[in-house]
């Protein structure tokens, strides 16, 4: 995605497909398998999905209001995304989502852990960890003094529970 143009690559970026425009400048953006992707449009927190690689959308979700983490990630085949008002997460490709666990303040992540219930989420106070899938969080490490939470990148070792922010 590049200022609401959505490109696809099925071949490690020797070739290219023009999506099409409208789409958000910020995600969230998902890729499932090879046919099936899922992505918002322009200017509405409207959750959409294609099962044929970004012919055409179908409404699947309306997002919660707020902050949305950019990337829906994939993990032992469930999709999650970062809300402020929880994790959001399917089970079926994208086609239905349901919050899981608790609203926390962040929503950059998620990044997991040792398994799907220990995840890392950024907000602008810090990171938040949960061990139990996002039924409850806890802020373990705030951020660096005049820094972050937007236009900076983020990392997690969960081996060492050591914390990285980068500013671009």
């Amino acid at each position: 995605e590049s200022k609401g143009r959505l490109l696809l690559s099925t071949d490690a970026g020797t070739t290219w497909t023009d999506l099409g425009t409208g789409f958000g400048d910020r995600g969230p953006v998902g890729i499932i398998d090879a046919k099936t992707l899922l992505a918002v449009h322009s200017g509405h927190p409207v959750l959409q999905r294609s099962t044929d690689a970004g012919a055409t959308w179908t409404k699947v979700a309306d997002l919660p209001k707020g902050r949305n983490s950019s990337v829906i990630y994939m993990f032992k085949g469930v999709c999650y995304l970062m809300t402020e008002q929880g994790l959001l997460v399917s089970k079926d490709k994208g086609l239905t989502w349901a919050v899981q666990g608790a609203a926390v303040k962040a929503n950059i992540g998620p990044f997991f852990g040792k398994d799907e219930d220990h995840l890392v989420a950024v907000g602008a106070e810090g990171f938040y960890q949960t061990n139990d899938g996002g039924k409850t969080w806890a802020l373990v490490a705030p951020l660096p003094p005049k820094m972050g939470p937007y236009d900076f990148n983020y990392a997690w070792d969960p081996i060492h529970n050591i914390f990285y922010e980068a500013q671009h």
